[in-house]
């Protein structure tokens, strides 16, 4: 099991950006490949935030998206760098992802929305609007 290397406080607070991949400010899936790329998951992952509003969880791999690599969908987040994928409350079942966050650990999500810019919250937080969890195999 993976464990988060370090903290993640120089990124909290960090501005919400559509389709921002840092170093200054963050969307979801931005954020989430920051951790990716912190982890050692994925070294050179340059992907924007277009994978996660084309993806369909249902129907969708995500190896379809960033490559060949190596995932399994889990019931819950094992390890730091487990990508949740939610999808709001009223979207009906075959509609595409509308958020993602990355477990860093400790049943705890990094995300990044609009209204408060990079935060952690409580995976029991998100757990009706999640749709799918992937987890990297080592």
């Amino acid at each position: 099991m993976r464990t988060s290397p370090g903290s993640y406080d120089d990124l909290i607070g960090k501005p919400y950006k559509p389709r921002g991949t840092g170093p200054d400010a963050y969307d979801c899936w931005g954020i989430c490949v920051e951790v990716l790329k912190r982890l050692g998951i994925f070294d050179d992952i340059d992907l924007t935030s277009e994978m996660l509003h084309s993806y369909r969880p249902e129907e969708d791999s995500p190896e379809d998206y960033i490559g060949p690599c190596s995932y399994e969908s889990v019931d819950e987040p094992r390890s730091a760098g487990d990508i949740v994928i939610l999808r709001g409350e009223d979207s009906s079942a075959d509609s595409r992802a509308t958020h993602a966050a990355i477990h860093i650990g400790k049943n705890i999500l990094l995300q990044c929305t609009r209204n408060i810019g990079v935060h952690c919250v409580a995976y029991s937080a998100l757990e009706p609007y999640i749709v799918e969890i992937i987890s990297w195999k080592e």
